[in-house]
């Protein structure tokens, strides 16, 4: 203890005595309330390394990684595309309509495939496949019925989108969309729609079913499952293949929406 320390202890006690003298002062000096210190709750560790879970030798870990790995990718088969188990069969049995179950499209006619480069999807898609001439399809989105076609042009496939009041056209399947989105942006707010995929043409068992089309590999297709192709095509009531001539399938509404690209009876 310092010298300035010692002084400093003694005129303490001097004054604490003349206070005690004058009853100024308590015999005992109450010492101020001690502060509570909260120490945090210990949390029940549920996951554990393998360092610190010593009584587990590695065999039971490993069991216990794979059994996890199992879980996980069996969820994921039953949440991906139930549609691409009916492509593994070695016949199938495709009738019109037919409805994608990942996306809930309905395919009405897949159309005739056109020997041109132009007429192919970009190295950008999921799938490389070509674009079906008189390929036509429908979606329920926005609240409505939305129904789909390509058509050929001299600068490539057009892709229309037939809406109640308006049809919306362009040279990507994307294209149609887009408009559509920036049409419906007071309703709907900002949102973007993938092309391909509300085409059809992001489901694997529509992908196939392409590959098995007529003159495929003769426009430069080449065939990832050729088991698959081995499936027949049940036709419509009327006979016919075509979407336009199956009108007993068609309401009224539907019709006049589409009559630019079909010629009723």
């Amino acid at each position: 203890m310092s010298e300035y320390e010692k002084k400093r202890q003694l005129l303490i006690n001097e004054n604490q005595k003349k206070l005690l003298e004058l009853g100024l002062l308590p015999v005992s000096i109450p010492q101020p309330p001690r502060k509570k210190v909260y120490s945090k709750s210990k949390r029940n560790i549920i996951r554990k390394s393998s360092r610190l879970r010593k009584d587990q030798n590695e065999e039971q870990q490993n069991e216990q990684n794979e059994t996890v790995e199992t879980v996980y990718y069996k969820k994921r088969m039953e949440t991906s595309f139930r549609a691409n188990t009916l492509v593994s069969d070695h016949t199938i049995t495709v009738s019109f309509p037919f409805t994608l179950l990942s996306i809930q499209v309905t395919v009405w006619n897949l159309g005739k495939l056109v020997d041109d480069p132009r007429y192919w999807s970009s190295a950008a898609c999921q799938y490389r496949h070509p674009y079906p001439i008189g390929y036509t399809c429908s979606k329920y989105h926005f609240g409505r019925e939305w129904i789909m076609t390509i058509t050929e042009s001299e600068e490539g496939p057009l892709f229309h989108v037939i809406g109640e009041k308006k049809v919306y056209t362009g040279y990507s399947p994307t294209s149609p969309w887009t408009d559509i989105c920036i049409d419906l942006q007071s309703k709907v707010g900002k949102t973007r729609i993938s092309g391909p995929l509300f085409f059809g043409f992001s489901d694997p068992k529509m992908i196939r079913i392409i590959e098995c089309m007529q003159d495929f590999e003769k426009i430069g297709g080449t065939i990832q499952q050729k088991k698959a192709c081995n499936f027949t095509v049940k036709k419509m009531e009327s006979g016919s293949l075509d979407f336009c001539l199956n009108s007993d399938l068609i309401d009224r509404e539907t019709k006049e929406r589409i009559k630019i690209y079909c010629d009723f009876p």
